[in-house]
Order: C-alpha cells, then structure tokens, then sequence
C-alpha cells in the first residue's frame, strides 16, 4: 500500500541562505557615457534660447534607444531637448526653409518610433510643432502612410505643403493615390492652425512664374481647415482654386506673400477681413495700388505691415506711378490707428509725407523700419508739427536713408521715452555731431557696429520683436 508523500516546497521557496543575484540594470552613468558616443553637439551653442541637437537623426536615435527598458528610457528621454521633440523637422545648419529638405526617410523613421512609444504607453505622440508634406504624384506610398500616421498620433499645428513641379508622366492611378491621400489628411487636420505653402518657382528668369493648373483637390483640404485656420503663409503663385479657397479663409489673422505676383495676393486678402498682420516680399508684377486700397477698405485692424523688397515692381514705375502708390500707402497708414510694427523696406513710394501720416496717425508704433529706393525722398525733414509728435511706445527704430536731418533723430530720442534700439545711416554715424548728441541721451554703439546704438532702458525695455521671416 502506497502511503501519500507530503509535497515538497523547495520547488515555491528559495532556501534562506541562497545568494542575491545582482540586477543587471546599468547604472544610470554609465548609461550616459554610452550615449554620450552619438552627435551631441548643438546648433547654437553660444546660445540660451536654442540647445537644439544640430543632426535631426541623433534625435531618431536616443528615442530608440529610450525604448529598451525603463533605465535606458529615463537617461535618452533627458539627453533630448524639448525643443526637438516639439519641432522634429526644423531646419539645421541654416536651412532656411525645412520644407525643402529630404525629409522622406526621417518621416518614415519618426512614424514607426511613434507608432513603438504609443504601443510601449511612452510619452512621446505629443503634439508636434511643424510637419512637412509633399503633394507630389510621384511621392511613396510608405511616405504617406508615415505622414497620415503622424497626424493620427501627434496632432501638429503647423503644416508645411509643397507642391513640386511634375517632370515624369502622370498616371490616372497616381492621380487617385494623391487625391484619396488628401481625402485621409482631412480626417486629420482640425488642429491646423498654420499653413505653410510653397508652389513651383521661376526657373532661369526674374519674372513670376505661371500659376499651376488648378487643384481642386487640394482647394478642398483648406476648405476643411477653415474652421482652424489662423495663419497663412505662401511662396510663388497658387492655382486658382487654391486661391479662392484661400480668400474664404476669413479667421486668418496672419497672411505672408513672397515671391508672388500682386494681383494674385490681391484676391486672396480680399477675403480676410480679420487679418491683423501682413508680410509682403519680393512681390511681383503690377497692382500694389489696388492692394494697399482694398486693404484699407477692408482690414482696419492691421497691428503689422511689412513690405520689402519690391525691385522688380519699381523698375517700370513713372513718377505719376510713385505717388499714386504713396498715396495708396498713406490711405492705409490713416486707416491704421493699431499699428504696432511697421517694415518698409527698399520701397520707392516712401517719402517724407508717407513718414508724416504715419507721425499722424499711427500713435502706437513699437518697431520701425522704414528706407526709401531713393534716399532723397525720405529725410525727416518738417515731419514734427503741430499736428505730429514722436511715437511714446516706440522701442526701435532704423531710418537708414543718408539723407535723414538729425533735427529728426534728435526730437525722437529726446521725447520717445522707451526708445531702446537706432539703425541709422553709415553717413550720419560718422558725423560727430550727430555722434555727440545720440550719447548725450544715452544711446551707445553696439559691440561690433557702426551704425547701431542701444540705450538700456529696463524701465520700459521688453524687447522688440523678431522681424517675421517668412518660411
């Protein structure tokens, strides 16, 4: 007869005097010495407001990386600076523009960690700031995919599109791919409050190219960002159907134009009877007259105007052509009591009575810039009256007309209380009376310049404001 054993509990329980074994975490230094092997070098680092990694891919990299284990995710996840998990396709090394960079693989690569952290409940499907996208036919479906697989996760609020010119033949199917591509970005895009667009350029000429055929496709996808929509900013000519989607955009607050012809920004800010900030460069082709006067009919609320560097406009003017436009100006300029920034740069219709409306009527300047094509018709000369005063909020001001009497700088250091920044011209840096009476209100030269003083002000002094670039 078989008598029960009773059961052994040496297999549930270690005996008392069995060693410890060790964990094999590393400890977090050492950790840290074997990242410290990738790129860590910075884009500025002289600077205290950017500590961005200068290779985008080394960010790729330590959230890989952070995805071992929980030791490994707490040292890559503090070596990566806020600013490049908040802004992964920012431009490096002084690109000026991110869209135009070979993003392809990157985007493919940030899809996937994205897709891994989401699964592994790792913090990082946080909002992003900026997301390129190219329109092309010819883009690759795994592109694609990666950017709708961004949009899912991240909810960026800045979209960067780039329509490229077609230089292989265009399938029916490719047609249908892109549009059923748009038709997935629409499910995604309530966040948009920022669009970047940039259309084929010139090629081999300074004239505006044509605008391209038009795409309803892509007139559809800003009709759905309407809602959101705040800011607009495009580089050369849209299609007409991108155009008039535009123009209905009617909570736009911010509208850059560069590099297109008048006429076609023209119509666009037809539409946007909001908008509070204007940026116009290297503009194209005639009709700035009928620009500047649908602007003062219909946006009476502008805080900023920047217009700058209109050559190829000023070529073909007459004389008669110039004072229209400066009166044009002059209209807008009355009509804009928020007037807070004002840029005109290298513009043949600023003269001196354009510099007196603005004396007049725009009383709550805090930045201006302010040069002529020809610096004979800018001087300063009888723009205090009885009817003028300087600009008690203004912060900074650049007159860099060789002309400019110092009876018009004097007045305005003497009376403009937080004036804490002057540009001026090379000429009258180097009179030394002009020289002697800038120091005599406190302004001084600043380091390395010949033509730039600074008055520390910290009274009134809270910076002035980056002048905007576009793209």
């Amino acid at each position: 007869m078989n008598s029960k054993r009773p059961k052994s509990s040496h297999s549930k329980q270690a005996p008392p005097n069995e060693p410890h074994c060790p964990s094999p975490s590393l400890p977090p230094e050492i950790i840290r010495e074997i990242l410290g092997h990738f790129d860590l070098s910075r884009c500025n680092p002289n600077s205290n407001h950017d500590e961005s990694l200068r290779d985008p891919d080394v960010v790729l990299d330590l959230m890989a990386v952070s995805m071992v284990c929980r030791e490994w995710y707490n040292v890559a996840h503090s070596m990566i600076p806020y600013k490049d998990l908040r802004d992964p396709f920012r431009p490096r090394n002084d690109a000026a523009h991110s869209i135009d960079q070979p993003w392809d693989l990157r985007i493919q690569r940030f899809a996937a960690l994205l897709v891994t952290a989401y699964k592994l409940d790792i913090p990082y499907h946080k909002p992003i700031r900026i997301l390129p996208v190219s329109l092309s036919t010819q883009a690759d479906f795994k592109v694609r995919e990666a950017i709708l697989g961004i949009l899912r996760l991240t909810k960026p609020n800045r979209l960067q599109i780039s329509v490229t010119e077609e230089t292989s033949r265009i399938t029916r199917s490719r047609v249908s791919e892109r549009r059923r591509f748009l038709a997935a970005m629409a499910k995604h895009i309530t966040s948009i409050s920022h669009l970047e667009m940039v259309f084929p350029g010139p090629k081999g000429t300074r004239n505006a190219r044509k605008p391209p055929a038009d795409d309803p496709h892509l007139a559809d996808l800003i009709e759905d960002m309407q809602p959101s929509l705040l800011t607009i900013q495009l580089r050369n000519n849209p299609d007409a159907k991108t155009q008039s989607a535009l123009s209905s955009c009617t909570k736009v607050r911010s509208a850059s134009f560069k590099c297109c012809e008048v006429r076609i920004a023209a119509t666009i800010l037809r539409g946007l009877s909001q908008l509070c900030d204007l940026y116009l460069s290297n503009m194209m082709g005639p009709g700035m007259e009928h620009l500047l006067m649908g602007l003062s009919s219909e946006c009476v609320q502008l805080e900023t105007i920047h217009i700058a560097n209109t050559a190829q406009i000023q070529r073909i003017q007459s004389a008669e052509d110039t004072l229209r436009l400066a009166s044009a100006l002059q209209t807008l300029l009355a009509r804009s009591e928020r007037l807070k920034y004002l840029d005109l740069i290298s513009l043949s219709y600023v003269n001196d009575d354009v510099l007196r409306t603005t004396a007049q009527s725009c009383r709550d300047l805090r930045s201006m810039i302010m040069s002529s094509y020809d610096d004979r018709t800018l001087t300063g000369a009888e723009v205090w009256t009885a009817e003028t005063s300087p600009w008690l909020k203004l912060k900074y001001m650049c007159f860099p007309s060789h002309c400019l009497v110092p009876g018009f700088v004097e007045q305005l250091v003497k009376e403009c209380p937080s004036l804490s920044g002057i540009c001026l011209s090379k000429r009258f840096a180097e009179d030394p009376t002009a020289t002697e009476m800038l120091e005599r209100h406190g302004f001084q030269r600043r380091d390395g310049s010949m033509n730039s003083w600074k008055n520390e002000r910290p009274k009134y002094f809270d910076g002035v404001r980056e002048i905007h670039r576009i793209f």
